[in-house]
C-alpha cells in the first residue's frame, strides 16, 4: 500500500429482503482488517436548481491494490463504526507495481 493508512475497514457485501419484500443491505463481511487511508473533504458546488453555491462533503479512500471492492459494496470504518457506500472505484495500472485502489465514498445513514 502506497497511501498512509489512517484506519482499518471491513468490506460489507450482499443484500436480502425484509418482511415487506423490500431489498435491504446485508452486513456480510467480505474482508476485514483492511488498512485504509480515509479522507474527508469539502467541495464548493453550484446547483442551478437552487440557484446558490453550497458546500458538499465527500469522502475518498485508498485500500491496497489486491483488495476486491465492488460498486455495490459498503465500507465500515472499524474504529468509528461509520458505514460508507462505494460510488466508484479506480486503480491506475502500472507494469512495475501494484497501485492502491481509490474509492469515492458517501456516508450511509
Amino acid at each position: 500500500m502506497w497511501a498512509i493508512p489512517t484506519t482499518t475497514v471491513s468490506v460489507l457485501r450482499g443484500s436480502s429482503t425484509d418482511a415487506f419484500g423490500d431489498v435491504v443491505d446485508a452486513d456480510t463481511v467480505a474482508a476485514s482488517g483492511v488498512p485504509c487511508s480515509l479522507l474527508e473533504q469539502r467541495r464548493t458546488v453550484f446547483t442551478p436548481a437552487e440557484g446558490r453555491v453550497q458546500q458538499v462533503l465527500y469522502f475518498t479512500a485508498r485500500v491496497p491494490g489486491d483488495t476486491v471492492v465492488l460498486l455495490s459494496d459498503r465500507i465500515r470504518d472499524e474504529n468509528t463504526g461509520q458505514v460508507y457506500r462505494v460510488d466508484s472505484s479506480s486503480q491506475v495500472q502500472s507494469p512495475v507495481q501494484l497501485n492502491d485502489v481509490r474509492l469515492d465514498l458517501r456516508k450511509a445513514s
